[in-house]
Order: C-alpha cells, then sequence, then structure tokens
C-alpha cells in the first residue's frame, strides 16, 4: 500500500524517445516552430502560417467565430501525415476538432431560511426536517467517521469559469455547522478571497465544492487549484507534471462529450490513469441535469446527454 510510481519511473515506462525525435525533425523541416514541449517529450505545442499547415497536412482550413474564443480556424475532417510520423502520433488537437466549452453555472434555487444545524443530529434520513444537504447527513447516510481525516495526506478541488473561493464564507460555514476550523493548505492560481462572497454567481461553485470537501475530509491538507478553461486536456497535463499531486482531486465541472474526438478523450484517460499510479483518485460529479445532460435545462427534450470527465 501506498507504494507508488514516481513522474520519472512513468516517464521511464512510456517514453519514446526515437519517436520525439522524428516528429521534431519532421516538423522543422517544414518551418513549423516549435513553441513548447512537455518535460518527457509527449506533447509537443506546434504554431506555423495557416498555409503552411494547409500545405503539408494537405487540408483545407476554415475561419469559425468562437463566442469566447472570437475567430478559430478548423480543418476539413482529412489531414496526411507521412506514414514514418504519423506512427508516433497520436492526434493533431485543435486541426479539426472544435474547442471544447465547459458547461455553465450550477443551478441555484433561494431559500428563505437558513437551515437548522439541530434537525440532522444523528439523522438517518439524508433529506431530513427543512430538507437542506448539511455535513451531518451526509456522515449519516455514507456512515462516514469525520474523525478519521489527518493532514498526512492531501486533497484538492479544482475550478474553472471565473470561480471564486471565500475563505471568509469556509471560516463561516465551519462555525455554523460546529466543525473543526480549518484553512487552506495552499492555492494554485489564485481566484480565492479573504473577504465574503460578493455574488452568489461568483462563488456558489467554488464554496460548494470547499466547504463540503473539508466538511468530509476534516484536517486534510487542502489545496486551491484553478484553470482558466482552455479545453481538459491542458488541466490534466497540467497535473500530470506535478512531482507530488494532491491524493484526491474532485472536480465539479464537466463538458459534453458528444463533439469531443475519441483520441482527445482516450489522451486523457491515458493521463488520468498516470495520476492514478501516482496515487491519486480523481472525483468527477456527474452533473446537475441527470441522463439528459446540461441542455436539457434549455430545450426541454429528453434525450441522453453524457457528461465528460464523469464519463471517463
Amino acid at each position: 500500500y501506498g507504494k507508488y510510481f514516481t513522474r520519472d519511473q512513468i516517464a521511464e515506462l512510456i517514453r519514446n524517445i526515437e519517436g520525439n525525435k522524428i516528429v521534431k525533425e519532421y516538423l522543422r523541416s517544414l518551418n513549423f516552430s516549435i513553441q513548447q514541449e512537455s518535460e518527457y517529450g509527449d506533447f509537443l505545442t506546434v504554431i506555423a502560417p495557416l498555409s503552411v499547415w494547409q500545405t503539408n497536412l494537405k487540408t483545407n482550413f476554415f475561419e469559425f467565430r468562437h463566442d469566447s474564443l472570437g475567430t478559430v480556424y478548423r480543418a476539413e475532417s482529412h489531414y496526411e501525415l507521412p506514414d514514418h510520423v504519423h506512427q508516433h502520433v497520436i492526434d493533431l488537437f485543435n486541426i479539426n476538432d472544435l474547442p471544447v466549452e465547459v458547461f455553465g453555472s450550477p443551478v441555484k434555487y433561494s431559500f428563505d431560511q437558513v437551515p437548522s444545524t439541530s434537525a440532522s443530529k444523528n439523522s438517518e434520513d439524508v433529506s431530513y426536517g427543512d430538507g437542506y444537504i448539511t455535513p451531518d447527513s451526509l456522515y449519516s447516510y455514507y456512515h462516514l467517521k469525520p474523525s478519521l481525516g489527518n493532514n498526512m495526506t492531501t486533497q484538492a478541488a479544482i475550478e474553472t469559469s471565473g470561480q471564486i473561493l471565500s475563505t471568509y464564507d469556509l471560516n463561516d460555514f465551519q462555525e455554523y455547522y460546529e466543525l473543526p476550523t480549518q484553512r487552506l493548505s495552499r492555492s494554485v492560481g489564485r481566484h480565492v478571497t479573504a473577504s465574503p462572497c460578493p455574488s452568489v454567481n461568483d462563488c456558489a461553485e467554488a464554496n460548494l465544492d470547499f466547504q463540503y470537501l473539508m466538511a468530509v475530509g476534516r484536517h486534510v491538507l487542502t489545496t486551491s487549484i484553478y484553470f482558466e478553461f482552455r479545453g481538459w486536456l491542458p488541466i490534466i497535463q497540467n497535473l500530470t507534471s506535478w512531482n507530488n499531486p494532491p491524493k484526491v482531486i474532485s472536480i465539479s465541472y464537466g463538458s459534453d462529450e458528444t463533439y469531443m474526438p475519441s483520441s482527445y478523450l482516450q489522451t486523457w484517460n491515458t493521463l488520468a490513469m498516470q495520476l492514478g499510479v501516482m496515487g491519486t483518485t480523481l472525483v468527477v460529479a456527474s452533473g446537475d441535469d441527470g441522463a439528459s445532460g446540461y441542455y436539457t435545462r434549455y430545450t426541454k427534450v429528453c434525450t441522453y446527454g453524457p457528461t465528460f470527465p464523469a464519463t471517463s
């Protein structure tokens, strides 16, 4: 138990030094510019004029208008790579796959009364009394022992979409439910404030994540991780680059899997497995809208809408 792989040990197992060299030589011979290379050479970020891409991939690019990204260019479905290069490449991302969008904010309801702390004591019913889900109702329903948490391990939650964690509200929550006072251990990417939440739209998701994560995982060293959303691959790439990632990472966001190419999903899954052998457990929310998915909120059409990365 607890004998996990280090990042270097994983790299020794999966590193393709020869393939990396072949791909880079090919790119440089055609005037592609390699802007960034991951630590172990498994990802390359490349830029070039549109004409260079079209000529060498033997495809045509078209201009699209994206609501948040502005103008984006994507190729038609078919493109070509030489055989000696293709055998070392899983996919060229951002060539013909459209930008991945993260779903909007969670459903929020306003209640006239605050939940009672006493109504949930020793309750066996998760929907006790006034209908709120409190720390005590979670302990009871899932048979948890909150005293088991300790600072020998680590946990984190990932936030995006402009969400801000209010440590003021976190302290308020802990005092109200008579929980041990616990501070955030670390913040990556900022988006944390010591002031009260300025608006429910700014903090609802982040506050909910950390208030309940820390209520269930008491005394565990907790990190807030914020990413500006540019797709799911950059997030998992970043996490796998950590030498000592948190042992549990919670994700409460998702995207429509329907429009994501299989190579994108498989690459994410492969990197998630790398986190697993490093000792990290990923916990992803299945969404707020059931099997029909996020868009049912607006279309009112009952269909199947898989939400990634919960479907990973």
